[in-house]
């Protein structure tokens, strides 16, 4: 466990976030039980190296399981739309019922996938390395709000990021500040070739689907 933390800590500075950091600058507190957890089950050295290869994150989930509208009401002013938006309706489930559970690891790509743009949803699929997935839109809005939160600055803003959320349409959610002050979330038919495609290593695979 140290040298896997050493790494992430030391080496690969802006890969990580501890649970201690984002307990003192945030309103989140975990129990001596949850802390445990994460320190138990923190990465071994070689998936730390992969989680700073792909140019990941590794953040730990909220203590408590949070949906979409739980984040906005957690961190209002990272949002774009501060009131009711359009994912806010009761046919957009996809904001209530996709959850994160709580005190686990998270590891989400801070760049999109290479060329992704370029392809349709069915081709960005296709291309993706074994053992990676696209994150649901509550995952990457989390890995946004809580980045911008500690280190006070955003990423992934210079466009939309598919996630693997959908309307009740089956358009896909897509994410990302695109230059605004805030996080917008929007949607886009799967045939567009638009959004860049994010992916999510590792430890996301442990994460109820």
């Amino acid at each position: 466990m140290t040298s896997a933390y050493l790494y992430l800590h030391d080496t690969a500075r802006d890969a990580y976030l501890s649970p201690r950091r984002v307990q003192s600058q945030s309103d989140f507190r975990y129990t001596s039980e949850q802390l445990d957890g994460l320190k138990s089950s923190f990465p071994s050295l070689d998936l730390a190296m992969r989680i700073d290869h792909n140019c990941c994150l590794l953040i730990p989930t909220p203590p408590e399981p949070m949906n979409l509208l739980d984040l906005k009401a957690m961190f209002p002013e990272y949002f774009y739309t501060k009131n009711a938006a359009w994912y806010s309706s009761p046919f957009q489930a996809f904001a209530r019922n996709e959850y994160m559970p709580a005190a686990k690891w998270l590891a989400v790509c801070r760049a999109a996938y290479e060329s992704s743009r370029k392809l349709v949803w069915s081709e960005q699929l296709d291309r993706l390395p074994s053992g990676m997935y696209v994150p649901r839109a509550v995952e990457l809005v989390y890995t946004m709000a809580i980045y911008a939160k500690l280190r006070d600055r955003h990423i992934l803003n210079d466009r939309f990021n598919r996630t693997s959320s959908s309307t009740p349409d089956y358009e896909q959610v897509v994410v990302g500040p695109f230059g605004k002050p805030g996080i917008v979330i929007s949607h886009e038919k799967n045939s567009v070739q638009r959004s860049n495609l994010l992916n999510a290593v590792g430890l996301m695979l442990e994460l109820p689907r």
